[in-house]
């Protein structure tokens, strides 16, 4: 059935904002957008008081370790931290891994998320309703006795080049049909175990009885180009670790790169090079609770325009929108255009006039949080 659906404005993407505008929907897909004075005779659905805009999506999210109690171990190195989150599962008090998968994902569909891509490592199938989630199945950790046979599929990840075996990153990557997401530059222990196979990661992955790569490499961009996984399809998550030269690099190949603010704050880590790179994310994530405060959307845009100033609050929405979708291969995502996905996040009208104006709205940190979590046309 064909609706047409009436906000007080809609800001169909970064760069287009039109106030008095309906919607024309029909099973989930945007059909056109018309001024209101060109529908008043059909049957209007209207919705006072309310900013529609494309479903935010974050490109990275983990499942697992809900209630960890993460506020333990703000600011502390990446290998304490990760011992630490090791020994406390080990521990076995934390809630079920169903019920962690539920949590969060009921957590990002409650602030607005409408697409959210998940590493799995046997997470299981967890739905929530108006949630659409991609799951990238994650390859096991070399020297894992208890791993059964892993075939890559359309949506792969491998961990981090620490925890892949190389020729399974190699085969992987190889594969173009393949999208791959990974953890890569993520903190300087990953650079100084890659490149000297010593430092606080290499003692906890002899403490964890995990091997050893058997080679060296400079960088982590280094390992990514020498296994030919710089190629398009290829997401880099983290990314908060690489210079400016390693992150123009990823670009120039065509990688997305996927940046979690809140768990960059977290950790405490240094300012990115992006302004240096001359770029900004891809895309954004979110990572876990086990690394980060709220799972949220808008925060994870907020924190960004705070770490990031040289960005204009449209080309940060676009990251959280069009940028991630694009990312995650979702074509029909990120913008309220004709032929797209008729989702949207519901916020208050807002009092400015144009998209630039509603954009440095939403990214402000006292902006506007949505009315209601996403709904579907």
């Amino acid at each position: 059935m064909v609706r047409f659906l009436l906000p007080d404005a809609l800001l169909v993407c970064a760069d287009v904002y039109l106030p008095r505008h309906a919607l024309c929907v029909e099973e989930g897909s945007i059909l056109g957008i018309f001024p209101e004075a060109e529908v008043l005779g059909e049957s209007v659905e209207r919705f006072s008081g309310e900013l529609w805009a494309a479903a935010p999506v974050l490109a990275h999210a983990h499942l697992e370790d809900y209630d960890f109690p993460s506020e333990d171990w703000s600011g502390a190195e990446f290998s304490r931290w990760a011992e630490a989150l090791i020994t406390w599962r080990e521990g076995g008090s934390g809630i079920p891994l169903e019920a962690s998968a539920k949590r969060t994902l009921e957590e990002l569909r409650n602030s607005g998320c409408g697409l959210v891509a998940v590493h799995s490592a046997g997470t299981p199938a967890i739905s929530v309703p108006d949630l659409e989630v991609a799951v990238f199945h994650e390859a096991p950790f070399p020297g894992n006795p208890d791993a059964g046979e892993w075939v890559p599929g359309a949506y792969s990840a491998l961990h981090s080049p620490f925890l892949v075996e190389e020729s399974l990153a190699r085969q992987v990557f190889s594969d173009q049909s393949v999208r791959v997401s990974v953890h890569l530059g993520e903190h300087p222990e990953e650079r100084r175990f890659l490149a000297g196979q010593d430092g606080p990661l290499a003692d906890l992955m002899a403490r964890r009885g995990r091997p050893y790569p058997r080679n060296r490499w400079d960088s982590p961009v280094d390992w990514l180009e020498s296994l030919k996984g710089n190629r398009p399809g290829v997401m880099a998550v983290h990314c908060g670790d690489l210079d400016e030269k390693e992150l123009a690099s990823l670009r120039a190949s065509g990688v997305s790169i996927c940046w979690c603010p809140g768990t960059h704050d977290f950790f405490k880590r240094r300012e990115p090079a992006f302004k240096g790179a001359g770029i900004l994310p891809d895309a954004f994530g979110c990572d876990s609770r086990a690394s980060n405060s709220i799972l949220d959307p808008l925060r994870e845009l907020r924190l960004a325009a705070a770490a990031l100033p040289h960005a204009s609050a449209q080309d940060l929405w676009r990251v959280m929108t069009e940028g991630g979708a694009a990312s995650l291969g979702y074509k029909k995502w990120g913008t309220l255009a004709p032929g797209r996905i008729a989702r949207i996040v519901p916020l208050p009208a807002q009092s400015d006039t144009n998209a630039r104006g509603i954009c440095q709205s939403i990214v402000n940190p006292m902006g506007p949080m949505p009315l209601r979590a996403v709904e579907i046309f």
